[in-house]
C-alpha cells in the first residue's frame, strides 16, 4: 500500500520531481549560522535516453520524537556533466562510456532541536537498471541522512565525490575517503545494501549477494588506514552500491547519510585506473578571517608515475568576493594555487564557511579517473578592524578619552555585533557608514556594548574595561596591510590527548617577505589546556641562524616569555621559521575542545632596534578526534610532526604496550626504502625521520605486536 501511494504522489508531481531513472545520489546538511542549508545530490547515467531530472525534487524531513513530519520541494541549482571520455563528449547515451550527470538540489530548512531526524527522499523515485539488483517497474531507489540536534548543532562530513563510475574488469581501483567534518568529529565508513525505503534493502539476482554485492570474486573493500575504498568487479555491466557515512561526538553516534552509488566494470580497460590523491588533508579545511589575504597551495599526486594529473578549480560566486587561480599539470603531479581578500564587511554570523570545488582527473584513455575534491572555508570573527569593547576611539587602550568619543558619536546607529559581549576579546562588526574625522576610526568602535547605537549604556564598557590595553600588532586588531606575519604554521598539526604538539612559529611567507629582520620578542599564550608545565620553545634549526641568542622565561603553567635574536650585526630577509613551539596536551583533555595560541607584546627589529612593521596572528585549533572509530581503543597511535616537513621531521608515537617496534618507510609504488626497529616502553615516543630521503610522499608505517599504525608523510626538501 505505502508504494502504491507514493507511485499515486510521484505521478501528480511528475512535472517537477526526477522524471527518469536515477544511478545514485545523497543528502547531506551544513549548519549556516542559523538554520540548515541542505544538499539534495542525484546521479544519472547517459545512457537513459529521456532527461533524468526534473526541475525540482521532494526531501521530507521527520521527526518522531517531536511530531514534525514535512515536505518541501528543492529546485534545482546546477547540473554538472563531466567530461571525463577521450572517445565522446562528456554525456552521448550511445558511446561506449557514456558518462554521467550529476544534478544539484539545494534548499534552507529550520529544524527545531530533535534526537531523531530522518531527512529522506520519499520512495517513488525508479532506480536505474542494475545487473546485481533485482529490476521491476517499480523499483525505487531511497536517500537518507539522520541527525541529533538535541544538544548541539551539526553539519554533515564533506566527502570525495565519485559517483556512478567505469572500472576495468578484473582490475582494482581505489577511491579517496578524505572526509572533512566542519565540527571536528570522529568518522567511520560502513558498506550497506542499497535501500528501497528505510528498512527494505534491495534484492540482489543470483551469484550477488549482499557481502558480494560485485559478484563472485568482486571486491568491496574499506581501507581505514590508506583513507580509501577498494573496488575490483568481474562482472561487465551496472551495479548498485551503497556507503553509510557516520559521525561520532564523544564516542556517541550523532549523525550518519548515506552515498548511493554505480560502479560499471567494463573490458574497455586493459591497465588498472589510478585516481589522483592529495598530498595533505590539512589544506581542505581553512580559517580564514575578515579583511585577510588568503593563499593556499594544494598538490595531487597519481601513484601511476606517468599519468599526468589536472586540476580544476570552481570557486563559488558570492558577491563582493574573486578568487584566483592558477593550475599546474605534470607527470604523476598536478596542484593548484588559490588565493583571494576576505572582504573586510564579511560577516561570519551569516557566512559561516563555504566550499571551493577542484575537480582533479589523470589523461589515462579511455576514461580519465577523476575525483571532486572540496575545500572547506570558515570565516572566524577576527576582523582586522575588530572592536574591542571600550575602545571606542580606536587608539587601543582603554582610558579618559574614549568616553569623550562616544559623546561624539552618540546617537549613531550601525550594524549590531552578532553576538555582542562587553569582556575584552576582539569580536567582528561590519563597517558603519560613519569615521571619526580626527584619526579617520570607524564610529562602529564608540558602539562599545554592540547594540547597534551609541548611548550613555556604551560608559559601562569603558569602566569595565579601563585600563586595559591591546597593541599595534598583538593578534585580532588593526592589521597593516600587506605587512608581512608573525604567525603559527598549524600545517599538519593534529592535537591528541597524552601526545606532544610541536607547532612551527614563522616570520613571513612566499607572498609577503620580511625584511631586515635581526630578532623578535613575544609572550605566547596557550590558552585552553590545564597544563602543569610552561611551553617550551626550540630553535635547533631556526631560519635567524645558528649565531643567535635565545631566551625564554615560564610566565605561568600557560604561558611563556621569549627573545630570539642574532648575535653578528648581519640581518636576514625572506621569511621562515623563527622557533617550535612544544607542549604536551594532558591526557585528561577532551576531545574537541578548543585551543587558542596567541601572540601578547610581540616585536620585530632590526640590527639598530628599530621597529618593523609586521602582523601577528592569532589562531585556535581543537584537540584531534581519531580519524575512524576503530582508533578509538588503538594500542598505538602516531603523528609526523611537522608535516609537510623539511629536513627534519619526528614521528610521534603513543603506545600502550612495551616491545619491539618495526618503523617502515614506504614511497607511493609501496616500496620500502628506509626501515629500523626499536625497543621501546609503553608511553610517549619521538622517533627522528632520516633526513636523506629525497622529497615526496610516503607512507609511514608502524608495526608491533599489539597492533599495526600507517600516517602519510610530505617531504618538501
Amino acid at each position: 500500500m505505502q508504494r502504491i501511494l507514493f507511485g499515486l504522489i510521484f505521478c501528480l508531481f511528475s512535472n517537477q520531481v526526477i522524471a527518469s531513472h536515477i544511478a545514485g545520489g545523497e543528502i547531506r546538511y551544513e549548519y549556516n549560522g542559523t538554520n540548515y542549508t541542505v544538499y539534495l545530490t542525484l546521479f544519472g547515467d547517459c545512457n537513459i535516453s529521456s532527461a533524468p531530472f526534473g526541475s525540482s525534487s521532494p526531501v521530507q524531513f521527520k521527526s518522531t520524537s517531536t511530531g514534525n513530519n514535512f515536505t518541501r520541494f528543492f529546485n534545482l541549482s546546477s547540473t554538472d556533466q563531466p567530461d571525463l571520455s577521450c572517445y565522446s563528449g562528456p554525456c552521448s547515451p550511445m558511446a561506449l562510456l557514456p558518462g554521467y550527470t550529476i544534478a544539484s538540489y539545494i534548499d534552507t530548512v529550520t529544524l527545531p532541536s530533535a534526537s531523531d531526524w530522518v531527512i529522506s527522499i520519499p520512495p517513488g523515485s525508479l532506480r536505474n537498471s542494475h545487473v546485481n539488483v533485482y529490476q521491476s517497474q517499480n523499483t525505487v531507489i531511497y536517500l537518507e541522512a539522520t541527525l541529533n540536534n538535541s544538544s548541539s548543532i551539526n553539519s554533515s562530513p564533506r566527502l570525495a565525490a565519485w559517483p556512478t563510475v567505469f572500472i576495468g574488469a578484473n582490475l582494482p581501483i581505489y577511491f579517496p575517503l578524505n572526509a572533512i567534518d566542519l565540527d571536528g568529529d570522529s568518522i567511520a565508513y560502513e558498506f550497506i545494501d542499497p535501500l528501497e525505503d528505510p528498512t527494505t534493502p534491495v534484492q540482489y539476482w543470483s551469484g550477488y549477494t549482499p557481502a558480494a554485492p560485485l559478484g563472485t570474486g568482486g571486491i568491496r573493500q574499506i581501507n581505514t588506514s590508506g583513507n580509501n575504498i577498494k573496488l575490483q568487479g568481474n562482472y561487465i555491466g551496472s551495479h548498485a552500491l551503497a556507503l553509510k557515512i557516520k559521525e561520532y561526538r564523544n564516542n556517541s553516534l550523532i549523525a550518519s547519510y548515506i552515498r548511493d552509488f554505480s560502479v560499471s566494470p567494463t573490458s574497455v580497460f586493459t591497465a588498472q585506473q589510478t585516481i589522483p590523491t592529495a598530498t595533505s588533508s590539512s589544506v581542505f579545511d581553512i580559517y580564514t578571517c575578515p579583511g585577510q589575504n588568503n593563499n593556499i597551495t594544494i598538490q595531487f599526486v597519481d601513484s601511476t608515475v606517468t599519468d599526468s594529473v589536472y586540476v580544476s578549480v570552481d570557486p563559488p560566486v558570492i558577491a563582493g568576493w574573486s578568487f584566483n587561480a592558477n593550475t599546474n599539470a605534470g607527470p604523476g603531479v598536478g596542484s593548484a594555487i588559490i588565493s583571494w581578500t576576505t572582504p573586510v564587511g564579511a560577516d561570519p554570523a551569516t557566512l559561516p564557511q563555504f566550499s571551493i570545488k577542484l575537480r582533479v582527473r589523470d589523461n589515462v584513455c579511455p576514461v580519465r579517473s577523476a575525483a571532486d575534491y572540496f575545500v572547506t572555508v570558515r570565516l572566524q570573527p577576527c576582523s582586522a578592524d575588530s572592536v574591542w569593547p571600550g575602545d571606542a576611539n580606536d587608539d587601543h587602550t582603554v582610558n579618559l578619552y574614549d568616553p569623550l568619543n562616544i559623546a561624539i558619536a552618540h546617537g549613531k546607529t550601525g550594524a549590531a555585533r552578532s553576538g555582542a559581549t562587553t569582556s575584552w576579546v576582539p569580536q567582528y562588526c561590519a563597517p558603519w557608514s560613519t569615521s571619526f574625522p580626527t584619526n579617520n576610526a570607524n564610529m562602529k568602535h564608540a558602539d562599545c556594548d554592540g547594540d547597534g547605537v551609541v548611548s550613555n549604556v556604551d560608559l559601562w564598557a569603558v569602566a569595565n574595561n579601563y585600563g586595559k590595553f591591546h597593541l599595534k600588532g598583538s593578534g585580532e586588531q588593526e592589521k597593516t596591510t600587506g605587512a608581512p606575519e608573525l604567525y603559527f604554521d598549524l600545517t599538519g598539526v593534529v592535537l591528541l590527548p597524552g601526545a606532544n604538539a610541536s607547532i612551527p612559529v614563522r616570520v613571513g611567507n612566499v607572498i609577503s617577505t620580511v625584511n631586515n629582520l635581526y630578532g623578535l620578542a613575544t609572550r605566547i599564550k596557550v590558552d585552553g589546556l590545564g597544563f602543569t608545565a610552561s611551553p617550551t620553545i626550540a630553535t635547533t634549526n631556526s631560519w635567524l641562524g645558528t649565531t643567535s641568542l635565545n631566551f625564554t622565561y615560564p610566565v605561568s603553567n600557560s604561558t611563556v616569555d621569549w627573545a630570539h635574536a642574532r648575535t653578528d650585526q648581519q640581518e636576514v630577509s625572506g621569511h621562515g621559521v623563527a622557533g617550535v613551539l612544544n607542549f604536551t596536551v594532558p591526557v585528561t583533555a577532551t576531545q574537541g575542545q578548543t585551543v587558542h595560541l596567541s601572540f601578547e607584546l610581540p616585536k620585530l627589529i632590526d640590527k639598530n632596534g628599530h621597529d618593523i612593521t609586521f602582523n601577528a596572528i592569532n589562531t585556535s585549533l581543537k584537540v584531534g578526534f581519531p580519524n575512524h572509530v576503530d582508533e578509538l581503543n588503538a594500542a598505538m597511535k602516531v603523528l609526523v610532526v611537522p608535516n609537510p616537513s623539511g629536513n627534519n621531521a619526528s614521528l610521534y608515537l603513543s603506545t600502550t604496550h612495551q616491545g619491539m617496534v618495526d618503523l617502515q618507510i614506504m614511497n607511493v609504488m609501496g616500496q620500502q626504502i628506509w626501515q629500523q626497529q626499536y625497543q621501546l616502553s609503553a608511553g610517549n615516543h619521538e622517533l627522528i625521520l632520516p633526513i636523506s630521503i629525497a622529497p615526496g610522499l610516503y607512507s609511514v608505517r608502524v608495526n608491533a605486536s599489539a597492533s599495526s599504525e600507517t600516517t602519510k608523510w610530505i617531504k618538501q626538501q
